[in-house]
């Protein structure tokens, strides 16, 4: 995260917090970045009729769109067993 081990030190757990969360926001937006290159290219490259997206190619689009299938109980209890079974 590009903290030295004094900077670490002086840090509150609610500074190293929001150090954190704006670490990782940082990296979403990198990824955005180039997600979207990425997609440029190989839309470039793809053969005819073949469209790629930035989502394609974005880790993060990949884990938040896992997660937005969970709406009730079921779902939850389905999760449950799928994670047991890993």
């Amino acid at each position: 995260m590009g903290l030295l081990p004094d900077q670490f030190w002086d840090l509150t757990f609610r500074e190293f917090q929001l150090f954190r969360q704006g670490f990782e926001k940082r990296q979403e937006i990198e990824w955005m970045h180039t997600s979207s290159l990425m997609a440029l290219h190989a839309n470039m490259n793809a053969a005819k009729g073949k469209k790629y997206s930035p989502d394609d190619f974005n880790p993060y689009v990949t884990v938040a769109s896992e997660n937005e299938g969970i709406e009730t109980k079921s779902d939850v209890i389905d999760l449950m067993e799928r994670v047991k079974n890993l």
